[in-house]
């Protein structure tokens, strides 16, 4: 796991580094999973040496072990999102530059630009109206921040207003 505190570009590169390595071997794995039940069935049905009801149980196994390195590939590249944003807030883009220039241009993108102003407003409107929300918030605060977070929104919609993928990052988890 990689450090949430302050990090050096040589700590998001190891991190980096790091988190490919995980992902090479869960997908490695999940290969060598489907690798053996495709085996075991095979030597079951076309060439008799082993027993179906070992085969199948075999191949079944496997399909879990497959199912569960895919949940991890997914949970892996979660994190690996999350650390290209960390990069961004810490203005480190040089840090894997192609993948982290990606991931701005993805945050900065006009869908994702109205959808994170969309969210600013209704949680202005959901503390201005006691509405429940998914999330906790501090109803006092929006209200009294109202017209700056609503300006801020009007800055989101405004697609020739320039924003930095930094700050994308931290209206997405305010609003997450």
């Amino acid at each position: 796991m990689y450090r949430t505190g302050s990090m050096t570009p040589s700590d998001f590169t190891h991190a980096l580094s790091a988190m490919s390595e995980r992902r090479h071997t869960v997908r490695t794995t999940a290969a060598t999973l489907m690798a053996f039940a495709v085996t075991a069935l095979a030597g079951a049905y076309l060439l008799g040496a082993i027993a179906p009801e070992l085969a199948r149980l075999c191949a079944v196994m496997a399909g879990g072990g497959v199912l569960g390195a895919v949940c991890a590939d997914r949970i892996l590249a979660a994190r690996r999102t999350a650390l290209y944003d960390q990069i961004l807030v810490a203005g480190y883009r040089h840090v894997d530059g192609y993948a982290v220039s990606r991931r701005a241009a993805k945050l900065l993108c006009p869908s994702r630009r109205l959808r994170m102003a969309d969210s600013l407003e209704r949680l202005v409107d959901a503390a201005q109206n006691r509405r429940r929300t998914p999330v906790p918030i501090h109803r006092e605060a929006l209200c009294e921040l109202a017209p700056q977070v609503r300006a801020a929104a009007g800055l989101l919609r405004t697609e020739s207003h320039r924003i930095e993928a930094a700050a994308m990052v931290l209206v997405a988890r305010l609003v997450s």
